[in-house]
């Protein structure tokens, strides 16, 4: 994969998450070692409680957009700022990547309950997934390419590569990536707990326990989180060293027993990134990776960090 030699620099960061608004509040909650799930009474369409993240109405201030938009821009905004704090100027060029399941489903589910009726051609706009993305470009006079990406659980990382391809290849200064997803809604987590992939009748540190015995699924939650990635920082939070993609090619959810796809990209993202082998899981029950499958372990360097990432359906 081609690189450049000066490193790629996380250098801002801002939050909207079940703990709050805020990267503070995110840290705080990381720091308690408490999910910021609760109980919801009644919440699934069938009466049914659940323990869910949410990301609430009086939460997000209230100036007329919806709570996906709201949520993407406080996020963003406080990246920004965060990032100019510690002397980032933004270059000439600056795109924005945007990593998204669904786009905002509130405003797709208000359409479909008024069947179209009372919408006019700016409400209408707002169902696109790039009028957000578009509005905060304008807000701060950016004009880099703009992309947004849907790859579920893997959608994160494959932003953070796109954005690193902008940068190696001169088509952008400077990338603002941003993960948003506010899909929480009864429907829709009833359906993710019908695929057995989300958990939502006991609390998510019960329901979640990767590597070990009597993990179920994972933990429903909603949330916003921007990052600006620069080559011109002196006070970055981490750095973006290489990654990899793939996929199974096997199943619309379940990865091949085998592995070895998994095991193959964990082993480029480690080359690329000139890193010695990590260990990490995810959350999904299926998603477990055999012991028998091992990575070949590459000639690394001895780096602190590894970069790996799975495109995943």
């Amino acid at each position: 994969m081609h690189t450049q030699t000066t490193p790629i620099k996380i250098t801002g960061i801002g939050a909207v998450t079940g703990y709050g608004v805020g990267r503070e509040k995110l840290w705080d909650g990381l720091m308690s070692g408490k999910p910021a799930a609760h109980l919801h009474p009644g919440y699934l369409p069938d009466g049914a409680d659940a323990w869910l993240a949410r990301i609430s109405e009086d939460m997000l201030p209230a100036d007329g957009q919806s709570r996906y938009a709201r949520a993407l821009r406080i996020a963003v905004t406080e990246a920004v700022a965060d990032a100019e704090a510690r002397g980032w100027t933004p270059g000439p060029v600056v795109g924005m990547v945007n990593a998204t399941a669904t786009g905002d489903v509130d405003v797709w589910r208000d359409l479909h309950s008024r069947a179209g009726r009372g919408r006019d051609r700016r409400g209408f706009i707002q169902l696109l997934p790039s009028t957000p993305l578009s509005d905060l470009m304008r807000a701060n006079d950016w004009h880099g390419p703009v992309n947004s990406i849907s790859a579920v659980c893997a959608g994160g990382g494959n932003a953070l590569l796109q954005a690193r391809s902008w940068l190696n290849d001169g088509h952008a200064t400077d990338v603002v990536v941003v993960g948003t997803d506010l899909l929480a809604t009864p429907e829709i987590l009833a359906e993710f707990v019908q695929l057995g992939v989300a958990v939502t009748d006991i609390d998510p540190l019960d329901a979640c326990r990767p590597f070990q015995e009597g993990s179920r699924g994972f933990g429903f939650g909603e949330g916003s989180v921007a990052m600006v990635l620069t080559r011109r920082s002196a006070q970055p939070y981490a750095q973006l060293l290489g990654g990899s993609m793939s996929h199974d090619g096997h199943h619309a959810t379940n990865i091949d027993p085998s592995a070895e796809q998994v095991m193959r990209c964990a082993a480029e993202a480690l080359r690329d990134a000139g890193c010695s082998p990590q260990t990490s899981a995810t959350s999904t029950l299926t998603d477990q990776v055999p012991p028998s499958a091992t990575p070949p372990r590459p000639a690394c360097m001895p780096r602190s960090s590894a970069g790996r990432q799975r495109s995943s359906p």
